[in-house]
């Protein structure tokens, strides 16, 4: 799938842009080990026991509301080198409260989906389980509600 996206940072370099003060934080994606199957095209294949981080990769939040097992559920999807986004898990139940309202006020005011920077860590086959391991974080404003707030003020 391809995306016309809205990123949640402040496009502006300028020092004196008031919107600059907002804090980011690195929120833990969760569910990762359901979805083995897409990092590898992200990634690219892993060695037993390599490692490889990419950092700035650019991620989708896609609100859920027919998800059966939660309806606020916001899932994580990450850019390829295709261009392609493959799901990689989901924001946590807590972050998917905390974030909703901002995401859906920001595809209302945007009309595209949400978008952030993602860290993406993988670790070929190691251990027991003889198992690839891959953990990915989000750049997520710290407060959600101050972000929506200033977005629909920028986007005028």
């Amino acid at each position: 799938m391809t995306y016309e996206l809205t990123f949640i940072y402040s496009p502006s370099d300028d020092e004196n842009d008031p919107n600059r003060h907002i804090e980011f934080w690195d929120v833990e994606v969760a569910g990762e080990s359901y979805n083995l199957d897409a990092f590898p095209k992200i990634l690219g294949k892993l060695g037993k026991g390599e490692t490889k981080m990419l950092e700035d990769v650019a991620a989708v939040l896609i609100r859920e509301p027919n998800n059966l097992r939660d309806r606020n559920a916001v899932g994580v999807h990450l850019m390829g080198t295709d261009g392609t986004a493959r799901q990689v898990g989901h924001l946590s139940r807590e972050d998917a409260e905390k974030y909703l309202d901002t995401i859906k006020k920001l595809e209302e005011r945007t009309k595209q989906n949400v978008g952030c920077d993602a860290t993406l860590h993988g670790k070929g086959k190691d251990g027991l389980l003889g198992k690839p391991v891959y953990r990915v974080s989000l750049s997520l404003p710290e407060d959600a509600d101050e972000w929506a707030k200033w977005k629909v003020e920028q986007t005028h």
